[in-house]
């Protein structure tokens, strides 16, 4: 029987197995790549590792950011945390104190990375933002999401990065739209069989004067959600 794990139990069974992946990756994706004569690299964020792959094999990587960018500051919370921004201090401390936590908890990933670039005569990171490549830092969010922080001059807000002429499309119905203030949600491809989290969302917006839309995204089908609050119109990828 699968144990169903959340909160600080699921992300460190998450950063053991990033751990797993990036032993794999270091041992054998460089001799991979000099196989194929690759010039350049693009490392996913989640892909700790990559930079110190594209490092060693004198590589110029481009960081890509398909889910929010991991980027530590310590103005702004952890994104494993529910909490608030708040620009005070004492939020501030907060934050760090999450980041430390985090960064601790990753511990077996930093290790894997550590023992390669030393292994490898590469130095060592100073701030886990140095997993970030210094060329370019591309993310498909959009600027009006992010927070009011600093980022690095090489940071690109692109937007989507897919061509939707080329997706199929997915019917909506749009008459049931009833003019009030749009709320959309919706958990992308990865998290959208989590039940309980669209109840949350259901639960927040219920009381609001506006209208939620919930995309299921093909994770679940709008039948087993009956009687959400606020009765938000539910879509679902399902053909």
């Amino acid at each position: 029987m699968k144990q169903k794990l959340r909160g600080l139990a699921s992300i460190r069974y998450t950063l053991q197995k990033f751990a797993q992946i990036a032993q794999t990756r270091l041992q054998q994706a460089p001799a991979i790549i000099k196989e194929h004569g690759v010039e350049a690299l693009l490392v996913d964020l989640s892909i700790f590792e990559g930079g110190t792959i594209a490092d060693h094999l004198n590589l110029p990587y481009v960081t890509v950011c398909c889910v929010l960018p991991f980027y530590q500051d310590p103005t702004i919370p952890p994104i494993a945390t529910t909490w608030l921004y708040n620009p005070a201090l004492w939020a501030q401390l907060r934050n760090r104190v999450g980041y430390s936590l985090v960064n601790r908890l990753a511990q077996p990933v930093w290790q894997v990375i550590w023992q390669h670039r030393q292994k490898w005569n590469l130095p060592a990171y100073k701030h886990t933002n140095d997993i970030f490549s210094k060329l370019a830092i591309i993310t498909r969010h959009i600027s009006e999401f992010e927070f009011p922080r600093q980022l690095p001059p090489h940071f690109h807000f692109t937007g989507l990065f897919h061509n939707s002429i080329e997706r199929e499309p997915v019917e909506f119905p749009f008459e049931k739209l009833n003019g009030k203030p749009l709320i959309y949600a919706s958990m992308g491809t990865l998290q959208n069989h989590l039940d309980y989290v669209f109840r949350t969302i259901a639960e927040a917006c219920a009381d609001l004067d506006a209208q939620l839309v919930i995309s299921l995204g093909g994770g679940l089908d709008p039948e087993a959600f009956p009687n959400l609050p606020g009765s938000p119109l539910l879509t679902s990828s399902h053909r």
